[in-house]
């Protein structure tokens, strides 16, 4: 069993990536089951932008989870992943466009425990941690074997006990880099079999070229500062 895993808050921003993904997704697949979990201590849906995530759910069988944000520090909440019953889960966020049948990542990826991008901002520094391997990037990430029920049951506590070491690579208001240094440390320390993306599968912009070449992996993730770009060359 597998599935496709999206969380979200209920900014507008957020929603607004996240239903084009979605849309992309079931373009090039139909039938792979997807949930989406939305975060909210609020009334969901609050605004009308979500209505229309939730109508487009519900017309193309994507399930919606609502649930309450937990811990202060938001990406901490992707703890909830953990309770998601099948084997195999490929989390997407929702600044990603989709090119190709997101099946192929599945199948591609089968004989690891956990895949990820590199975590490029790192890649080329003198990384001296994690036995000298590169972190993943969080925004794409499959977990395989039920390892996301493990690893993900960590991770609040780990994203706020990095330790010494990884803590000084957390930079500026970057948080997302303590979601990300937190799941790395889990996977390579409890020694999980792990694989990186090739760029033909997943892809994330580390120059100007990769935001001209998007079309040529599954997934592009483009980050959120530059999905609007991104965004204007892309017809759903």
């Amino acid at each position: 069993m597998r599935s496709c895993v999206y969380y979200l808050n209920e900014s507008k921003q957020h929603v607004k990536m996240a239903l084009n993904s979605l849309k992309m997704l079931r373009f090039h697949n139909k039938s792979i089951p997807v949930r989406v979990f939305i975060l909210s201590n609020e009334f969901i849906p609050k605004y009308n932008f979500t209505k229309n995530l939730l109508e487009f759910c519900s017309l193309n069988d994507i399930e919606t989870v609502k649930k309450p944000i937990k811990y202060d520090y938001f990406l901490s909440n992707k703890y909830l992943i953990k309770d998601c019953p099948e084997e195999r889960i490929l989390f997407i966020d929702s600044d990603t466009f989709i090119f190709g049948d997101v099946e192929n990542i599945f199948k591609k990826y089968e004989n690891c425990d956990f895949a990820g991008c590199k975590n490029k901002w790192v890649e080329g520094r003198s990384w001296k941690f994690l036995n000298g391997n590169i972190p993943f990037n969080g925004g794409v990430q499959l977990y395989n074997n039920n390892s996301h029920k493990k690893i993900l049951k960590k991770l609040p506590t780990n994203c706020n006990n990095l330790g010494g070491d990884l803590e000084k690579w957390i930079e500026g208001r970057m948080d997302w880099n303590r979601e990300e240094m937190a799941i790395s440390k889990i996977v390579i320390e409890d020694k999980y079999s792990f694989k990186y993306f090739e760029k033909e599968d997943c892809m994330i912009p580390l120059v100007e070229d990769d935001l001209e070449n998007f079309k040529k992996t599954t997934i592009f993730h483009s980050f959120t500062h530059l999905w609007e770009r991104v965004y204007k060359k892309v017809v759903v």
